[in-house]
């Protein structure tokens, strides 16, 4: 069982989206994948021109494999829905994605105006 570790760097808004309030989606990261999850936020450079969360994720190759993996495909839903297929749609609070449940919430208008709305909510 070789230990392996790797970290991954989202921007902000959807590190929120990520880790989920309190923490709860990225707790169940960890507990769907066996991996230990951490995050941090680092400061631009040369690697992110803007403010991010950087991810560290550890254990063994196939637990951090299968983190990375439930970690992507929460990004790329956050992006579906702020700039993807479901921007300008109404969807659910609660996006079920890879096993573990994350909780949306539209970024600011101001910085993504066609960003998915929340059923119950007006724009």
């Amino acid at each position: 069982m070789l230990c392996r570790g790797a970290r991954l760097r989202i921007t902000l808004l959807a590190a929120g989206f990520v880790i989920g309030p309190e923490g709860d989606s990225v707790r169940s990261i960890s507990n769907v994948t066996g991996a230990d999850v951490r995050s941090r936020t680092v400061p631009k450079d040369a690697t992110c021109p803007r403010d991010c969360r950087e991810f560290t994720i550890e254990g063994s190759s196939a637990t951090v494999t299968h983190a990375l993996s439930v970690l992507c495909d929460a990004v790329d839903r956050y992006k579906q829905l702020t700039e993807g297929k479901y921007q300008g749609q109404i969807v659910p609070h609660v996006q079920h994605v890879s096993g573990v449940d994350f909780f949306y919430q539209p970024p600011p208008r101001s910085k993504m105006p066609q960003a998915a709305s929340l059923k119950g909510h007006t724009k």
